[in-house]
């Protein structure tokens, strides 16, 4: 029970691509769900509990979520500081469970002054953010340091050139969803820092789970 539908998402200083979102059932449909596997039986000394109910409905998928793609291969090298994903405004953020971050990527693939930590992410000048947007389209500051505006995501593994699957999840309790506010957006950015880095994303995606 899944509805597609196409949005727009603006770079700075690059032309408009196309991001792809995707809702899962409505709150009212999983709580009419749940009650209907709960009078299943009639005999309420065999009903299901709901534990093993909301247990059945996590193995099938069936939860409200909303799923933000982009599938746009880009290069972002030379202090790059790139919008590749936002999600437009957000509403119902007070029931938000979890949201699932994955980026496939690498960085430039070789490295120009020796060859120290090569297939490890130390020392990478590769790396990903994710930042709160508010309505008047300025930066919600998500952790109480000094340069704390935005939460980094990964950095790339070093001089590789394979596609990494990068993921990173967050709870209710984490500080990004204890930051969001209704009508904020979400938006995912790819950065690198001096010349000869580069980072090359080619898909990414953010799923947040709500609670029934």
């Amino acid at each position: 029970n899944q509805k597609e539908k196409m949005m727009m998402c603006k770079y700075s200083g690059r032309t408009t691509k196309t991001v792809k979102r995707v809702e899962g059932a409505t709150r009212k449909e999983c709580v009419m769900t749940r009650h209907l596997l709960k009078k299943w039986n009639q005999s309420e000394s065999n009903q299901l509990p709901w534990e093993l109910i909301d247990h059945i409905m996590s193995l099938a998928e069936y939860r409200t979520f909303l799923v933000f793609e982009q599938d746009e291969e880009i290069e972002a090298g030379n202090n790059a500081n790139v919008l590749y994903l936002n999600t437009g405004p957000l509403r119902d953020v007070a029931n938000v469970e979890k949201i699932d971050i994955e980026v496939i990527s690498h960085d430039q693939g070789l490295l120009t002054q020796g060859q120290l930590n090569v297939g490890t992410r130390i020392g990478s000048w590769t790396w990903a953010e994710c930042a709160i947007i508010g309505e008047d389209s300025s930066e919600i500051p998500i952790e109480s340091r000094p340069g704390g505006a935005r939460l980094e995501l990964f950095k790339n593994i070093v001089a590789s050139k394979e596609w990494t699957a990068n993921r990173v999840s967050f709870d209710r309790d984490s500080i990004l969803v204890q930051r969001l506010k209704n009508s904020c957006e979400l938006a995912i950015y790819v950065r690198s820092a001096f010349p000869g880095w580069a980072f090359h994303a080619k898909k990414a995606s953010l799923t947040i789970y709500y609670k029934v």
